[in-house]
C-alpha cells in the first residue's frame, strides 16, 4: 500500500512538471508571436530599441550581484553605442530571418 502511494505521487509530481513545461513553452510561443506581430508596427524598432537596453542593464546588474568579476564592454561609458550595436546586430539577424522565410 505505501509502495503504491509512492508511485502515485511520482506519477503526479512528474505529470506536474510534464504540464508546467507545456504551459510555459505555450506562453513563449505566444510571446514570440506577439512581438513577430508588433514588429511590422511603425514604433516597432523605437519599442525593441528600448527592450534591449532595459536587458542590457538587468544584465549588468545580475552580474555585479552574483559575481566578483566584471565583465565590461567596450563601450562602457555610452550605453547609447552598445545599444546601436545591439540594434545592427538585430536588424542583421532580422533580415536574415526574413531571407529565410
Amino acid at each position: 500500500l505505501e509502495s503504491e502511494g509512492l508511485r502515485d505521487s511520482a506519477i503526479n509530481r512528474a505529470s506536474g512538471e510534464a504540464q508546467a513545461v507545456i504551459v510555459k513553452a505555450d506562453s513563449r510561443a505566444t510571446a514570440v508571436r506577439v512581438i513577430s506581430d508588433a514588429m511590422g508596427h511603425p514604433n516597432s524598432m523605437r519599442a525593441i530599441s528600448y527592450t534591449i537596453a532595459e536587458q542590457y542593464i538587468s544584465a549588468f546588474e545580475k552580474l555585479a550581484k552574483e559575481c566578483n568579476t566584471v565583465i565590461l564592454p567596450k563601450s562602457v561609458g555610452d550605453i547609447n553605442s552598445s545599444i546601436a550595436e545591439v540594434d545592427s546586430h538585430f536588424l542583421h539577424s532580422r533580415q536574415w530571418l526574413f531571407l529565410r522565410l
